[in-house]
């Protein structure tokens, strides 16, 4: 009798009426169960680290009181840039717009009202690292008297660009020396 039964083999064995949850453990414990678990749970392992970096990361936007900045050039910097006093974060970029009068990037930006800024407060783009994104950099001032929310920072200075700095070197000659021929006129000659 046991000789027949193991005949009829798993295609005709009658189905489970046990709960969902054993079956698909009966099924991942198979070949094709090994198939479909490691994915399955690197999925929900990748889902964990989201969550996680998510909820860790500053990478929400600062609710508070706005205020505005113009610049020449806000190179790198876009809607959710992070706003910095002294690395630490206290603000988001907010939008950026041309002023179509003087052709300045007006830059807004939410600072958490925990913070207040005086009034000679320097809003400067920085960069995180050497190819890492930019920032906005606060560095506050010494006055008594404080941006109101809606007000604007005076004091600005605007991005320092790599390619500029790579080309003064390049084109630059060392310790201030002159080419010859530069600015002088040629030895032997007389002056007229």
């Amino acid at each position: 009798m046991k000789v027949a039964q193991e005949a009829k083999g798993p295609a005709e064995a009658k189905p489970s009426t046990t709960g969902f949850l054993t079956r698909v453990r009966g099924k991942l414990r198979g070949r094709k169960g090994r198939i479909y678990y490691w994915p399955i749970r690197t999925l929900v392992q990748l889902a964990f680290f989201l969550f996680f970096a998510y909820t860790t990361s500053q990478v929400r936007a600062v609710q508070g009181y706005q205020v505005s900045a113009q610049f020449e050039r806000v190179d790198g910097i876009r809607d959710g840039s992070d706003v910095r006093i002294a690395g630490v974060k206290v603000g988001s970029i907010v939008s950026e717009t041309l002023d179509p009068k003087t052709f300045l990037a007006t830059v807004r930006m939410s600072i958490d009202p925990a913070y207040k800024l005086p009034d000679d407060t320097v809003a400067e783009i920085v960069s995180s690292s050497l190819l890492g994104d930019k920032y906005m950099a606060l560095v506050p001032g010494g006055s008594e008297q404080m941006i109101p929310p809606g007000g604007q920072i005076k004091f600005t200075q605007a991005p320092v660009s790599l390619e500029n700095l790579i080309g003064q070197m390049i084109f630059s000659s060392p310790s201030g020396q002159k080419k010859p021929g530069e600015g002088e006129a040629p030895q032997g000659a007389a002056p007229k």
